[in-house]
Order: C-alpha cells, then sequence, then structure tokens
C-alpha cells in the first residue's frame, strides 16, 4: 500500500496513520503467525499499557485447556460505527458466500459493532492458524477496509471468533481484575461485593456488552 493512497481522516477518531493501520493488520493475523513459528500453542496478548489489578490464582493456559476453551476475553465493547463502515456486510458476505451461518458458531447472533476487548486476549493458536481464519483474514484484507477505512484487529478477530468457534469454547475471565486507562478498570472478583470471588462461564447472552460509550 502506498502512503499516498491512503486517507489520513476517515471519521473514524482519533484519526489514525499509516503506522497505526499496519499494527492493525499485524495484529489481526500477522502476530499470532510469527508467536507460531517461534513454538508458542497459546497466545496472550496485553499491551504494554495494561495491567492486572490482581493475582491471577491459577495457570491461564491450564485453566483453558482443562476446560477446553480456545478463545479467553475480559470484557467486550462496542467499537465506533464509524470505525467499522462496511466491515459487518463485508463479513456477512463472506459468511454467507460460504453457508458460514450455522449452530457451529454465534455469528449471527452478534451483535453489529460489539468487539472483544482485545487488548487481553488469550488464545489458542489454531484459530489463527486455520485454513478457515486465514481464508476470512485474506478476503477482509483485500477488501481495503484495515487501511482504507481504518477497521481495526479488534472487530476483524471479534467476528472471526464469532465465525469459527462455537461460544461454548469462549471464556469470560470475569474474575480477573484489569485496569486499561482511560477505557477500562475492573476490580478482581475477590474485592466486589457482588460476588462470591468466583467467576462463571458465560451464557451467550452475555458475551457481548454495549456501553453508551463506544471504545
Amino acid at each position: 500500500v502506498e502512503k499516498c493512497q491512503v486517507p489520513m481522516q476517515t471519521g473514524c477518531l482519533p484519526e489514525r496513520g499509516l503506522g497505526y493501520r499496519h499494527m492493525c493488520r499485524f495484529q489481526a493475523h500477522e502476530v499470532n503467525m510469527r508467536l507460531v513459528q517461534l513454538g508458542y500453542e497459546w497466545h496472550w496478548r496485553m499491551d504494554d499499557d495494561s495491567v492486572l489489578t490482581g493475582e491471577v490464582p491459577y495457570d491461564i493456559f491450564g485453566k483453558m485447556a482443562v476446560e477446553k476453551k480456545l478463545y479467553g476475553y475480559i470484557t467486550t465493547v462496542r467499537d465506533d460505527d464509524t470505525c467499522i463502515v462496511d466491515l459487518w456486510d463485508t463479513a456477512k458476505e463472506y459468511a454467507d458466500r460460504l453457508g458460514l451461518n450455522s449452530e457451529n458458531n454465534f455469528f449471527s447472533e452478534w451483535p453489529r459493532g460489539a468487539v472483544f476487548y482485545n487488548n487481553f486476549e488469550v488464545s489458542h493458536a489454531s484459530i489463527w492458524t486455520s485454513p478457515e481464519y486465514r481464508a476470512y483474514f485474506d478476503y477482509i484484507d483485500q477488501a481495503g477496509g484495515i487501511y482504507f477505512k481504518r477497521w481495526g484487529d479488534a472487530p476483524i478477530k471479534s467476528i472471526g471468533v464469532s465465525l469459527f468457534l462455537s461460544h461454548e469454547k469462549v471464556h469470560h475471565f470475569s474474575d480477573l481484575g484489569y485496569r486499561h486507562n482511560p477505557f477500562i478498570d475492573i476490580l478482581p472478583a475477590a474485592m466486589r461485593k457482588d460476588t462470591g470471588g468466583r467467576g462463571r462461564p458465560p451464557a451467550l447472552a452475555e458475551l457481548a456488552w454495549s456501553p453508551t460509550k463506544p471504545v
């Protein structure tokens, strides 16, 4: 992609340059492929300005493996409509073409604009190395929206998870404390008054939460 071809103003705020869009493309696919090449089966992403605000009282990857989960998240948010222009329609076109709307996924029930907040993301390599995800990503990539409409890695990967996993394979780390200022600040479950300190698997309806202020 030539820098002169990429519009610097897309309506998605804050406006980001070519480097940021390279990062979105990298995080949506290439980073996981590189981790696989390095021999890592499980991937845990946390941005360098993210903080765990309490003890993690178990082996994250062991828990995922024992419970047969493939993707783990800590919260969901709603992306701004100006940052996902045509993305959901492009994904739906792809899903319809391949007949991917089935009982084996939850794409048809995943709200437009809902994203797993992947600044905290635990995943198994098999999601991203699967021929299905790689073909889906190639389709999204070739559509050009990452560079020309500033599609982010979070919505691209969230749609991918909803297309290629059943919701039973998704784990909500509802017991962990996590902060990523200024957007997310979650107390550890043991410090909350409304729980007994234990997380529980989410029902399908709980997978997507839409705050009033998009992130």
